[in-house]
């Protein structure tokens, strides 16, 4: 398990990332732009194809976040599950 920073804590922790199954997970609820952009970019360099789940909870993080995938050359889904959260599946 690897953590953003000096965070500690499961895959559901803020910034933490985890790579299980060829699936990276970035959880940057709470966070303010550009932090869950710079986050997801940094998930998506360290993984060159694969999937990459990013966790959201504003609408505007989750517009930033879509456009840097979709620009990098990542398929992006995007599912709101009705309390504010979003979750972001890119693939390649």
């Amino acid at each position: 398990m690897v953590h953003a920073g000096a965070q500690t804590g499961t895959a559901e922790s803020r910034g933490a990332r985890m790579s299980e199954n060829e699936t990276t997970v970035v959880d940057a609820r709470g966070l303010s732009c550009p932090m869950p952009v710079m986050l997801a970019r940094k998930a998506l360099t360290e993984v060159s194809a694969g999937r990459v789940e990013i966790v959201v909870d504003d609408g505007t993080a989750c517009d930033n976040v879509r456009r840097l995938a979709e620009r990098e050359g990542w398929a992006a889904a995007v599912s709101e599950d009705g309390n504010g959260t979003y979750r972001l599946v890119l693939t390649r």
